[in-house]
């Protein structure tokens, strides 16, 4: 298995410094890292909008996570080596205001069972969105659990398909918990 981390932290926090917030000119540099570069970006739920994501992309950048990242995705590597494919992670901030567009359960459930929330994934290009919550503190223990479960899930859903309804989850749940394999 390759796995690398696609670095994308600075870009996202250079979306607040475009103008005021909830303006177009943020709005359409949010469209132009998103879709206009040379690949669609698996952005997800990040608001470029949102007032918690500046702080906490801060912290992230702080504590260096995309390195962080890196450094897990490195020793999952090493658990997964008998799995044939080349994922790339990528971090993305989602804020939960007042249970609005990004209601967390809501939007974590359709990350893990809908097709709509998965990028185009080809044997060249797959990606693993890792979500990072701003209600969560930005703790190194955090981004190793959600760097570990999406790689899990997707190393799953390559395996098996999509999810058509709830009956594969407890298969899947103890490999992105981290419980060991096989039992």
């Amino acid at each position: 298995m390759n796995l690398s981390v696609q670095p994308i932290l600075a870009e996202l926090r250079g979306l607040y410094d475009v103008s005021e917030r909830n303006t177009l000119a943020r709005f359409w540099a949010y469209k132009r890292l998103m879709i206009d570069g040379p690949e669609i970006l698996p952005l997800g739920d990040f608001s470029p909008m949102g007032q918690r994501q500046p702080e906490y992309l801060d912290a992230l950048i702080a504590m260096d996570a995309e390195t962080l990242a890196g450094t897990y995705a490195s020793e999952i590597k090493a658990e997964l080596n008998d799995i044939q494919a080349d994922y790339r992670l990528m971090l993305v901030v989602a804020d939960q205001p007042n249970n609005g567009w990004t209601q967390r359960w809501l939007t974590d459930a359709a990350w893990r069972f809908g097709s709509e929330k998965v990028p185009q994934q080809t044997p060249e290009c797959r990606w693993i969105t890792v979500q990072l919550w701003t209600h969560v503190p930005p703790l190194p223990a955090y981004l190793h659990s959600q760097c570990r479960s999406a790689v899990m899930r997707a190393v799953w859903r390559m395996a098996h398909g999509l999810w058509l309804d709830c009956s594969p989850a407890p298969e899947q749940h103890p490999h992105a918990v981290g419980e060991p394999r096989g039992q």
